[in-house]
């Protein structure tokens, strides 16, 4: 076992291929007397004189030298078929050729376990074999498949390799044909025979170079506006509401004294519990009551879908945890809850669906009909009940790329969906994507292949993740791209309108050279587009307008721009997005730049009475906008450093960002100028800004102006 694997099943012996002796004995009296009974008598006598490894060593002995033994011991063992009913054989062997390492424990030489294994109708093939010694136990072998696999599975029924999965942090399955759990509650899963095993032969789920290429293929839907969210339960879930250990098995069990069994739906469950006019009513308020509580507070998937640039978020959450994220984040969504509300707000730019409803906006009724969907008969009924909702939805899932996060492979929405697609929408203009959250159960990972490529039937590329904080990473990174956040630079070091500087010189009041100032300058650009955020400027020589043209460089045009009055020119010897304004002085420039900007990074600054950097950074503390100082280069920055930090802190005060964006400071400000040009082309710098400005999209601080509260890209509006 030298490469690393997806997985080590490891199958303890003497607790999963034979049968317990009691069940062995108790065959072997059910036997009829013409039925060769007699050639077990040895065995029988073995029973209750020898341990468990000498009498599996007897009897693999003997049906070795007795074929009428061996056939009888066969079938004592448990079945291994496949669908089809005939023989499974190659059942081990095949999981091996799947990448998975199968090893065999037990405390029979490894000659011995193998015959043993090959009798009961195993081929052994790709499988290891390790005996059980007193150096080497059960927990150790667990511990050394785990540093060749990323996840380890015992098999087996003993208490010895329970506690061994459980000390190891393996998952443990239960032999069931040997006996029944004594510990129901620290058993994974319990197996009924060897074919549950055949998921395990299939093809992994995970594949890091897909995974990268379909987050690849999001982000730039997200990038290029065409994404819209649909966000399920695991969307609350952070929220500590809508969980279904936390909040809907004790609502359910307090409604009907039991819970749905796994193959029942809960829509389904739930229309017997409301066949009762008494049960039905006390659901409702239940499951209302519920969704009220005052303390639970939106979490940063709600903010960072409503602050993508996208036209809609759908969701089937009964909470109301958008309408208070977009209300405390000053931003202008609407929410449609029914058919009308969605028809009233069709002009809006922004709109969350909910396509189930909530139990704010419906009213209990005894004929069931609550205006929301939570039944079975509700979804029956719900294209016909909401059909402007399902109406918009499909033009949404044909025009549109939907990204559906926080939804269970079983949630009743998705089936209606994948329907609904089959029907009406084989051929969406984009590809949709589901993040998923693995089962960390192999058995139930590996069926999950299946529904992987079902949803792809329907144009739904699933994106497995193996923990939620990945998938909360993924939203982040498509939020981000959808909003591709500007970062300002603001600088001076030359007169913008003066003839051509020798790039040699170093300035009076500088510590750095033209040259390398410029040089600096155009590598931030490179590194703050290749995280992909923008850059825009006021367009200054050597600082702002190489910043851009970095950026441009790096991301293409629309990855900078810079903003001129009238009559100003930009030193660039290359075209550059311009804006233009009708001014007679920078004021209104340096305004209309801040406003669209999420950070600003400001460095040098011209010496005597210029004071244009230092307004820059007065008109982004007055908008609440991060800045970042950088004194290395010298000039203003640094002359009125202690001044321009404290000021700069001020806007930070009780804001989400406040710790990084000081930080960010205290680690810049200890850099010497080697290391802050290190810092750089290192891509750090671009790095910490890209942190703050993704801390600043899960804030539920209102910033921004209006157009960015408005989910517009600040860039769309202008005229170039």
């Amino acid at each position: 076992m030298d490469t690393q694997s997806p997985l080590s099943l490891l199958v303890e012996l003497e607790g999963s291929i034979t049968s317990s002796r009691a069940a062995l004995k108790a065959h072997i009296d059910g036997l009829p007397a013409n039925g060769g009974a007699g050639s077990l008598l040895p065995i029988i006598e073995l029973f209750e004189q020898v341990e468990t490894a000498a009498f599996l060593r007897t009897i693999s002995a003997l049906s070795t030298l007795n074929p009428i033994l061996a056939s009888q011991l066969a079938a004592l063992l448990p079945p291994v078929v496949s669908d089809g009913g005939r023989p499974d054989s190659g059942l081990l062997t095949r999981i091996a050729a799947a990448g998975i390492k199968v090893g065999i424990l037990s405390r029979l030489a490894p000659e011995d376990a193998r015959a043993l294994v090959e009798t009961a109708g195993f081929k052994t093939r790709g499988v290891s074999f390790q005996q059980l010694t007193a150096d080497a136990c059960i927990r150790g072998c667990v511990e050394q498949a785990r540093k060749t696999s990323a996840a380890v599975v015992i098999l087996g029924s003993s208490e010895e390799a329970r506690s061994a999965a459980r000390n190891a942090g393996a998952l443990f399955y239960h032999a069931g044909w040997v006996c029944e759990p004594t510990r129901r509650e620290k058993t994974d899963r319990v197996l009924r025979s060897w074919s549950e095993l055949r998921p395990l032969a299939m093809r992994s789920l995970s594949d890091p170079d897909e995974m990268a290429r379909l987050q690849a293929e999001v982000e730039a839907q997200a990038s290029a506006g065409t994404v819209v969210y649909f966000a399920g339960a695991g969307v609350s879930v952070p929220s500590k509401i809508g969980g279904w250990a936390d909040h809907y098995v004790p609502l359910i069990k307090a409604l009907s004294g039991e819970l749905p069994d796994e193959a029942d739906e809960l829509p389904e469950f739930l229309q017997w519990i409301a066949s009762n006019r008494f049960r039905a009513q006390r659901l409702f308020e239940e499951f209302r009551r519920s969704f009220r509580q005052p303390s639970i507070e939106p979490n940063y998937y709600h903010y960072w879908m409503l602050r993508s640039i996208t036209g809609r978020i759908w969701t089937s959450n009964y909470d109301e945890l958008f309408e208070t994220a977009a209300h405390r984040a000053g931003l202008a969504w609407r929410v449609a809850r029914t058919d009308a509300e969605l028809l009233s707000n069709l002009g809006h730019p922004q709109t969350v669906i909910k396509i189930n409803g909530d139990f704010e906006s419906s009213t209990y009724r005894d004929d069931l009909r609550w205006g929301l969907v939570l039944l079975q008969e509700h979804f029956d009924r719900a294209e016909i009940d909401r059909p402007e909702i399902w109406r918009q939805f499909e033009d949404d899932y044909r025009s549109r790329s939907i990204v559906f996060v926080g939804v269970s492979l079983r949630d009743p929405v998705l089936r209606r969906v994948l329907a609904l697609a089959r029907a009406r929408i084989p051929k969406p203009t984009f590809a949709h994507y589901l993040i998923h959250c693995q089962t960390s159960d192999p058995i139930r990972r590996a069926r999950e292949t299946m529904i992987k490529e079902s949803l792809w039937r329907s144009q739904i590329k699933m994106i497995p993740v193996a923990t939620f904080d990945e998938v909360r990473d993924i939203v982040c990174d498509i939020a981000f791209a959808s909003v591709r956040p500007i970062v300002g630079v603001t600088g001076s070091i030359v007169n913008v309108d003066s003839k051509e500087p020798d790039l040699t010189e170093t300035p009076a009041g500088f510590q750095m050279s033209l040259e390398r100032v410029e040089s600096l300058c155009r590598e931030l650009g490179k590194s703050l587009s290749r995280v992909g955020l923008r850059v825009s400027s006021g367009g200054s020589p050597c600082i702002g307008a190489a910043a851009v043209a970095g950026a441009l460089d790096e991301g293409g045009p629309t990855a900078a721009r810079c903003y001129l009055k009238a009559g100003s020119r930009s030193r660039s010897m290359r075209p550059i997005p311009t804006v233009v304004l009708n001014a007679d002085s920078y004021g209104p420039v340096r305004k209309r730049m801040i406003e669209e900007i999420s950070i600003l990074v400001a460095m040098g600054g011209r010496l005597g009475k210029h004071r244009g950097t230092t307004d820059e950074i007065d008109e982004a503390c007055a908008a609440g906008v991060p800045v970042i100082l950088i004194p290395q280069l010298g000039g203003r920055v640094q002359g009125d450093y202690q001044t321009l930090r404290q000021k700069v802190s001020k806007p930070f005060h009780k804001r989400a960002w406040t710790r990084t964006a000081d930080d960010l400071n205290s680690a810049i400000q200890s850099l010497t100028p080697v290391d802050l040009v290190a810092f750089v082309q290192r891509g750090d710098l671009a790095k910490e800004i890209c942190k703050i400005a993704k801390e600043m999209l899960s804030s539920p601080e209102i910033w921004g102006n209006e157009a960015i509260r408005r989910g517009v890209d600040p860039w769309t509006k202008l005229t170039v």
